[in-house]
């Protein structure tokens, strides 16, 4: 189990830096800025739950995400339903390499949540192996040379992905929100998970003759109901209702001050 996990987490890490490298070369190359594909009138509640802004930019793309967990776990779970399987039953498999590709990237959530779950098994399982080995309750295995190279590169990339993570947030939002984003990722992992097991039910179901049924997210805020131009003069409440499931949001704006307004609000 450890080798299946290692290896998995070895071949998404490397994935992921080569998505890094791609983007860098193209930033190099000037070629990553995109085109807005609607533009909103003001006022209009429109049905785009986002939109493309230029990147490399100080806009920003304009979201609605959930702040509390268990909110957080069906939209999840509606994410994984309908790109990983639903996607895999629509649309299939191009023959293309670079489109196979993309795909593969797109529907990987159920191999990370396998893997992932794998791993947090190992974690718990290890110390106590590792106790029967030191009390003579279990045979001392012999120390797989590939496997512990394969568990420091995992553990280096763990690390890069971790500090990219903080870094990031805290420019944006502080250092306490950056360390905050460090130490929400067991979580997200714990959710990913959670909300793997919860689409394969819902497709066997579907596979088995059941009906097609779409978890749904409860959003006390569309992200278009944000009006950036009175940020500046009343702090607006992300959650009326009082629920407790407010929604964090980001503001797409053009120039730092105003988001900086739009984080505020918050």
């Amino acid at each position: 189990m450890m080798l299946f996990a290692s290896v998995w987490f070895a071949i998404f890490a490397i994935d992921e830096l080569l998505v890094d490298a791609v983007w860098l070369w193209l930033r190099l190359r000037g070629r990553t800025r995109s085109q807005q594909l609607r533009t909103v009138p003001d006022g209009e509640l429109a049905g785009l739950a986002a939109v493309l802004v230029p990147a490399w930019s100080e806009a920003h793309v304009i979201g609605a995400m959930i702040a509390r967990a268990f909110a957080a776990w069906p939209q999840k779970t509606r994410w994984v339903h309908g790109i990983a399987f639903q996607g895999w039953e629509r649309m299939g498999w191009p023959l293309r390499l670079a489109d196979l590709w993309m795909r593969l990237r797109d529907r990987r959530g159920p191999l990370v949540a396998m893997a992932m779950a794998v791993a947090y098994a190992l974690v718990l399982l290890w110390p106590v192996l590792a106790l029967a080995e030191s009390l003579g309750l279990a045979p001392v295995r012999p120390r797989d040379p590939l496997l512990a190279q394969l568990l420091l590169f995992n553990l280096a990339s763990l690390l890069w992905r971790l500090g990219m993570r903080g870094m990031f947030t805290a420019r944006e939002y502080g250092w306490r929100e950056g360390l905050l984003a460090m130490l929400r990722l067991p979580v997200g992992n714990v959710i990913a998970i959670m909300s793997t097991r919860r689409a394969m039910v819902a497709y066997l179901g579907v596979l088995t003759g059941g009906r097609l049924r779409w978890e749904h997210t409860i959003h006390r805020i569309h992200p278009f109901q944000a009006d950036t131009k009175r940020l500046g003069g009343e702090k607006q409440s992300l959650d009326p209702l009082g629920s407790g499931m407010g929604d964090r949001r980001a503001v797409a704006v053009g120039d730092r001050q105003r988001r900086d307004l739009a984080i505020a609000a918050q």
